[in-house]
């Protein structure tokens, strides 16, 4: 909010002409929204509540990394979007001011979770092209593409992801999204900071087409809504939280977008007064939009006190060609109008307010025809007509025990009458209407939920089917009370029972079953219990037990509201909404308390709070849905100084000298070492003044008593050269970040990048480089980085060495971290860039081959290694270097590329490329949806990849059958003794031969080998692989199979992380001392891996009596790591560090037991009474878990087995029976990205 506005806010007291509805029953907030000062706004720079700068400076932001150049960078988002909030209502945004208009020239990497759909709550939803493609939109800061699609139970295959940049904070929410044919626009809190862009883009192709944005006459602020006009003309309108309604067109001479001012701003459409008090009570916050026939827009416009004080809003139609227009005065809406919908003829309008009033206006040529509103027994939060206009859908808020409603009412007869009801999971806040399909779509939370309905409009009452991704939020954690590791549980119900606990001492995931919460350490350890007074009201009292202590020193609409809270001995713990910090205070009855230490990191109200043990760490939970870990050591003891920075700083010699920096503290981690000196500070107060200070004595003093939520920026010299320059607060970040999702994926990082994940978790996570407005952001996810990133020696030693550094000194490199997040940086960028050439994204794939180009473009000095493609997990038949880049591999410029080629004349053109082109040959196997990935490494091992999906249409030339091979070894007798005997491996090699034999007849033409006891040796098993090869490589088809069944011992060289297969004559003193050349290893499998079809590997080896006594998830993960560099399908008895059983009745491991029953038939037609184990306790989360589309995990009874089919039965089925019987084993299939999209044939029933 500018400083005009704020003056008006003095002067509402004063304003009769409002003062009626801000001080009724209905009391209207009268304080300003105002923010803190964000990472990005520079010392002097306009904030939200703030004069205009001073003395702009040009410092680098919180984000950036030490030693970065570019001054102009707004800060980096680094973690999750918060949840929503009790309404739609869009947050306050920036205000105009030129200083807020600089784009985001670049950013340092925000960790961004992704996953094939929403993370945050939706907000906004639309269909086009006869209801095959929707979009969906929300406070995940993301905009996901699905299309219509045969794939799966759910009807729909998620296309693409669209993102824009982020920032922390709310920066980045989409408020609003439209789509036209292929177009979309998508608006919200812009992270430019109240520049109020909007972006289009190609949602076939996913390219940005443009960004509306004008500092003149565009937006200023928060853009919460926008539209697609209907007919053939290309026009969009748009409006923000100001009430200003702008009109976006191509200009017919130039082709440039322009905007035109519909409706004006508050500030000059009303009095000073009026338009503050709009502000001041957020009724600003909804402002919808729709249109009524091709030129006609309608936008609610305030007309004084309504009913009962309320603030009154008619809704005002205007003439998008002429300016011109009028009130329809029917209705007055009340405090504020929630949605409006209307039909593309015009001839219906409806909409609906926070009084819960309807209404329902009929037009005939141009003129109201009619008018209607009702009242339904519960606030409407969305309304959507349908097509014909004669049906009116909407949700509403929870009403007591019935909860919230979707409903139909028939208006086509007068009258609206209620047609249906039904009840929902929560609040509706965005739904569209399919009337084709006869098709009500709605959002929920952060999934879609449909509905279908009959011609009248009666709604199925079957289940809804749904778009979801396996993301909780966990709203219990505490840690375990055995000292000798740490181990934390979580629980996704207030309140409930725990449902996972991760090892953090050995980074695993253990079974949910009988989760004993007696040994997990309580959040209250004191000997009262402490609370606040009341959580929702300003002030916020402390009381321990019903004795009140101090008042907490937050502030609502600044700090948050408390949400959760701990003890320990001496300190009082709380966490927070909105800004959705953690605060440290004294555990006594200073008033108001002390503040020892201020944690920040999480970007969602925090929901749960514990402290290990021994009281070393505070772990925390938020409805961001991650768990953080942050280090309390010393926390009693360390000085206001260490607690507040990190630090201590000491006057030598008139310099203030940085000592003792912690290495877990929020300094080390912004480049500052001992001996750095600090040569300056400056600070913007609430007022929006701007301070600094250079005096050594006065700078230590503000360090020390500057509030806490005051941003300081620091300037530091090092040896008499620039040091570190940067804003922070005094605020500590956490030593790690774990997130858990429904299908027991996993990972935790630390804020340097460094992490460990589960077979398909580094999938799930990675940073996002933002890149100006103009521009598309970077995306690169952590699994490209694994190879230098993926440290699981590192994070299990995290929490017992206390900090990064320290930890990373115990393991055998002895090399500690690269300042921040200085070792992301380096694989940025050190890694190669693709550029796809041909086919275009968003192409129609047509026929049964395809030629793939790309550019590759090497950092200088970097050598590439020869690229890799697949197609739906097809290798290329052919791969041709096209054109060589034109600087030689291992040159550092241009012009000494040229002069090493003899071509000294060259040397001066340095602005040569240094980029190959690659092109690849495939034959495309017959699926409808095709997947193309692109992977380019250089020797160093950063990678960079492209994967990009396309609608394939076959030809309709007949093929022959396809073929399926299947290469089986099963060994249980081992030559030497001490290798422990398995009693069933070698049959169970044999059942799975034959079932393939006989289940897979009517689909391929199948054929086998199978080595079993003695004969499983690794020389029979090259000759057999090769074989193999040979024999198919002359007729391979890409429709066709192959197999690889190894069911036995397995065990990793942890020296070099190789996995190995143990064979009949392996010995156990050879693999004692790392000597592995009796056992077979995945590089044996090459030549099967090459062939132009795809491949799945099914790997039954982690039973008991295993070699390595101490068994690892890494043990088996490494072997998938191996089979994932050329995208080979597999599927696991375990996930590498559990036991597979074996069982005496079926004689065959647990997990081919189950599989064989999936082959056979039964996963076809799975249902729930088909898992005959009921789960115990957290198990049912493994077991009745849904893919990452949130599809329905059951048989589609058509009579074949697919891929899809077989993983989802055995993995629900072992995960139950297991939990059930205490001896947890938890199948996993991967890559899960290539598994969501694939339609690959098994067996027949």
């Amino acid at each position: 909010m500018n400083s005009n506005i704020a003056t008006g806010l003095r002067s509402v007291v004063a304003g009769c002409l409002v003062a009626a509805w801000l001080t009724t029953g209905a009391v209207l907030s009268t304080h300003a929204q105002t923010h803190l000062p964000d990472e990005s706004q520079l010392p002097g720079q306009a904030g939200p509540d703030q004069p205009k700068p001073l003395d702009p400076s040009g410092l680098p932001s919180e984000s950036d990394l030490p030693g970065q150049a570019d001054p102009s960078q707004l800060p980096g988002e680094d973690r999750l979007p918060p949840e929503s909030s009790a309404d739609q209502r869009a947050d306050g945004g920036g205000e105009p001011g030129n200083n807020e208009l600089a784009p985001i020239a670049g950013s340092a990497p925000l960790l961004r979770l992704s996953f094939d759909g929403h993370t945050g709550v939706i907000r906004s939803m639309d269909l086009s092209d006869g209801g095959r493609t929707l979009i969906t939109a929300g406070e995940d800061k993301e905009v996901h593409v699905w299309r219509r699609s045969d794939i799966g139970s759910s009807g729909w295959m998620h296309r693409r992801t669209i993102r824009w940049p982020v920032t922390r904070g709310p920066r980045g929410l989409i408020y609003a999204a439209t789509l036209k044919g292929d177009q979309l626009a998508f608006a919200g809190y812009g992270a430019s900071g109240g520049a109020g862009e909007i972006r289009v883009v190609d949602v076939a192709s996913g390219d940005l087409q443009r960004t509306l944005f004008d500092d003149q006459t565009g937006h200023r602020s928060n853009v919460v809504s926008v539209g697609w006009a209907p007919g053939d003309a290309v026009r969009l309108v748009s409006t923000d939280v100001e009430g200003k309604l702008i009109l976006w067109q191509p200009d017919t001479t130039t082709g440039f977008w322009l905007p035109k001012v519909l409706v004006a701003a508050d500030s000059q459409t009303y009095s000073g007064p009026v338009a503050a008090a709009l502000a001041a009570a957020d009724r600003r916050a909804f402002v919808p939009t729709t249109f009524v026939g091709n030129d006609y827009v309608v936008v609610p416009r305030y007309t004084g006190p309504g009913e009962n004080g309320y603030a009154g809003w008619q809704l005002q139609r205007v003439n998008m060609v002429t300016g011109a227009s009028d009130l329809l005065t029917n209705l007055v809406h009340l405090k504020h109008v929630r949605s409006m919908s209307a039909t593309d003829d015009g001839r219906r309008l409806a909409s609906c307010d926070w009084a819960g009033t309807i209404g329902v206006w009929t037009f005939r040529d141009g003129s109201i025809a009619s008018f209607e509103s009702f009242r339904p027994d519960a606030a409407p939060n969305f309304v959507q007509l349908s097509d014909s206009g004669d049906q009116l859908f909407f949700g509403t808020d929870a009403v007591g025990d019935e909860g919230a409603q979707l409903q139909t009412w028939d208006i086509s007869k007068g009258k609206p009458t209620l047609v249906s009801s039904r009840r929902v999971d929560g609040l509706v806040r965005a739904g569209v209407i399919d009337e084709s399909r006869r098709e009500v779509l709605v959002s929920q939370g952060n999934e879609v939920h449909w509905f279908s309905y009959d011609t009248g409009g009666a709604l199925d009452d079957s289940p809804p089917k749904r778009l979801k991704t396996p993301v909780d939020v966990v709203r219990r954690v505490a840690f375990a009370k055995d000292g000798d590791s740490y181990q934390i549980a979580m629980g996704h119900s207030k309140g409930g029972e725990f449902d996972d606990v991760f090892d953090l001492s050995e980074s695993k995931l253990r079974g949910g079953a009988d989760i004993d919460a007696d040994a997990f350490v309580p959040a209250q350890r004191l000997p009262n219990m402490w609370r606040i007074g009341d959580p929702e009201k300003e002030p916020f009292q402390f009381f321990e037990s019903d004795q009140a202590r101090g008042t907490l020193p937050l502030v609502q609409h600044l700090n948050g509201s408390p949400t959760a809270i701990a003890t320990m001995p001496g300190l009082v713990i709380v966490g927070t909404d909105r800004n959705n910090n953690i605060y440290a205070y004294r555990a006594d009855d200073a008033d108001p308390p002390v503040l020892v230490r201020q944690m920040r990191d999480h970007n969602g109200a925090v929901t749960s709070l514990g402290t290990s043990s021994d009281g070393k760490y505070l772990v925390s939970a938020a409805e961001d849905a991650t768990v953080s870990l942050w280090n309390l050591q010393d926390i009693d003891t360390a000085t206001p100084m260490v607690n507040r920075w990190g630090c201590e700083f000491e006057l030598e010699s008139d310099a203030l000298i940085a000592s003792g920096v912690r290495e877990d503290g929020p300094l080390y981690f912004r480049g500052v070492r001992g001996g750095d000196e600090l040569v300056s500070i400056g600070w913007v107060n609430h007022d929006g003044e701007l301070f600094a200070e250079s005096d050594v004595a006065a700078m230590r003093d503000r360090l020390l008593d500057l509030p806490f939520d005051v941003m300081v920026e620091l300037k530091f010299k090092r040896l008499r050269s620039a040091g570190p320059h940067f804003n922070s607060l005094p605020a500590w970040r956490p030593i790690a970040t774990l997130f858990v999702d429904q299908n027991r994926e996993w990972a935790w990082w630390t804020p340097a990048g460094y992490y460990d994940a589960s077979f398909n978790g580094h999938q799930n996570f990675g940073w996002q480089l933002n890149r100006g407005r103009d521009n598309e952001v970077e995306y690169f996810r952590a699994a490209q980085f694994r190879k230098q990133l993926e440290r699981p020696d590192i994070m299990r030693r995290l929490l017992a060495a206390g900090s990064l550094p320290e930890a990373m000194r115990q393991t055998v490199s002895q090399i500690g971290p690269a300042a921040g997040q200085g070792a992301i940086v380096n694989q940025y960028e050190s890694k190669p860039t693709i550029r796809l050439l041909k086919p275009a994204a968003g192409e129609k794939i047509v026929g049964d081959e395809l030629v793939v180009e790309a550019s590759i473009d090497v950092p200088l000095g970097a050598s590439l290694v020869k690229p890799k493609a697949f197609v739906s997990g097809v290798p290329a038949i052919s791969c041709e270097l096209v054109q060589t880049p034109m600087i030689a591999a291992g040159s550092t410029s241009a012009a000494e590329a040229a002069n090493a080629a003899g071509n000294p004349a060259e040397s001066a053109d340095t602005d040569q490329s240094n980029a190959a082109i690659y092109r690849w040959k495939f034959r495309l196997p017959q699926d409808r949806q095709l997947q193309l990935e692109i992977l380019a490494a250089t020797e160093a091992e950063s990678v960079d990849r492209v994967l990009v999906e396309f609608d394939h249409q076959p030809s309709d030339v007949s093929r022959a059958k396809p073929r399926l091979h299947v290469l089986a070894i099963g060994v249980g007798s081992y030559r030497d003794p001490q290798i422990q005997s398995l009693d069933f491996a070698a049959g169970a090699a044999g059942t799975v031969v034959n079932l393939f034999r006989e289940k897979s007849a009517l689909l391929y033409q199948t054929s086998a080998d199978q080595l079993v006891d003695t004969d499983a040796t690794r020389p029979l098993w090259r000759v057999f692989a090769r074989d193999a090869a040979d024999r198919l490589r002359p007729v391979v088809s890409p429709d066709d199979l192959v197999i690889m069944y190894l069911c036995g011992h397995g065990l990793r060289d942890r020296r070099t992380n190789q996995w190995y297969f143990v064979t009949a004559d392996a010995r156990y003193n050879d693999l004692m001392n790392d000597r592995y050349d009796d056992c077979i290893a995945f590089s044996d499998l090459a030549s099967l891996a090459q062939l132009p079809c795809r491949k799945l590997a099914i790997l039954d080896s982690c039973h008991s009596g295993a070699v390595q006594p101490l068994m690892r998830t890494d043990d088996l993960k490494s072997a998938l790591r191996f089979l994932q560099d050329d995208v080979v399908l597999t599927l696991t008895a375990s996930e590498g560090d559990e036991e597979a059983a074996e069982q005496r009745e079926s004689r065959m491991g647990r997990f081919t037991a189950t599989m064989v029953d999936a082959l056979g038939g039964k996963a076809d037609q799975m249902d729930e009474s088909s898992i005959n184990r009921e789960p115990a306790n957290g198990a049912a989360r493994a077991a009745q878990s849904v893919d990452s589309l949130g599809r329905d995990s059951t048989g589609n009874g058509d009579g074949v087995i697919s891929i899809t089919e077989l993983v989802d039965y055995v993995s629900r089925r072992v995960s139950r029976e297991s939990e059930a019987e205490g001896m947890p084993q938890h199948p996993t299939a991967s890559p899960g990205y290539l598994l969501r999209t694939l339609t690959l044939p098994l067996t027949t029933r």
